[in-house]
């Protein structure tokens, strides 16, 4: 039981937090302007129609349809998520970011995009949690493959 409030207390943080950090930079900044924090790095207002690099801009009914799937999947399949502890942030923190830019898609017709490395497309803590849970879930399930050998 314990481990139900955790995939729903992961999912909720980082649906807040994400909102929390969109709601700061829209109410605060204008789109386009940028702030330097680091030679590298700045905060920058983007509003983003698209994914990463660009790709696919303008298709927001395919990133709506796609952030529908993934949120539905992950809550049919909560219960066998649980049963393995470790999947449970990887696949919670999907959940969250999904939910996060779909939230931003459904209200404003794109995403607010902020952190800004001079080396990688601007990107939100929502796309932080996607990677994060991606990249988690297929680091474990490589290790899985190592062990069963």
């Amino acid at each position: 039981m314990k481990r139900h409030y955790t995939f729903w207390l992961i999912a909720i943080v980082t649906i807040v937090l994400d909102q929390l950090t969109k709601w700061v930079v829209t109410s605060t900044m204008e789109v386009g302007r940028s702030i330097p924090v680091f030679p590298f790095f700045s905060l920058t207002h983007i509003r983003n129609t698209g994914a990463g690099f660009g790709i696919l801009q303008g298709q927001n009914t395919i990133f709506i349809l796609v952030a529908l799937i993934a949120i539905v999947a992950i809550v049919l399949m909560m219960k066998k998520i649980l049963e393995k502890h470790h999947t449970t942030v990887f696949a919670t923190l999907i959940l969250g970011g999904a939910a996060g830019n779909l939230i931003d898609r459904l209200v404003y017709g794109s995403v607010t995009d902020f952190l800004n490395f001079s080396f990688w497309p601007a990107f939100n803590l929502a796309d932080a949690a996607l990677t994060i849970g991606v990249l988690g879930l297929i680091w474990m399930e490589i290790r899985e493959e190592k062990d069963r050998k």
